[in-house]
């Protein structure tokens, strides 16, 4: 069995919260299907995922 993370931990737009997830596109909270959501779907008009860099 392989264990999958969220996209979102990945994205550069992720924003670091000690209560919920959120991010540029969501700063309410991500909703969980966004989370699993095909990377290449925009998360809110011209914001979509992007990989930080390593």
């Amino acid at each position: 069995m392989s264990l999958q993370e969220p996209k979102c931990d990945y994205c550069r737009h992720f924003i670091e919260s000690g209560t919920e997830d959120i991010c540029k596109a969501f700063p309410d909270g991500i909703p969980a299907e966004k989370m699993w959501e095909d990377e290449d779907i925009e998360c809110a008009p011209g914001i979509k995922f992007e990989e930080i860099d390593h």
